[in-house]
């Protein structure tokens, strides 16, 4: 896992508390913003084009918070 990863991933644990996979980490955190289900990079599509229009593909949307870890509250 890279370094960007394991920040995003702990940033999703400091908010949900959960210490799974990184997929898991991720269900438990779209979860809390009651973000539709489905797979977890759709899920995480959804949320960062919320943030981010230009966001488009799930590959754009896990760059996107690997490189902007912050949009994690």
């Amino acid at each position: 896992m890279s370094s960007l990863t394991s920040v995003l991933q702990q940033n999703i644990r400091n908010v949900t508390g959960t210490t799974w996979s990184f997929t898991g980490d991720i269900h438990a955190y779209m979860d809390a913003w009651d973000i539709g289900p489905g797979d977890p990079m759709a899920r995480l599509l959804s949320y960062v084009s919320s943030i981010d229009a230009t966001v488009t593909t799930a590959n754009e949307a896990l760059n996107y918070a690997l490189q902007n870890p912050s949009i994690i509250v």
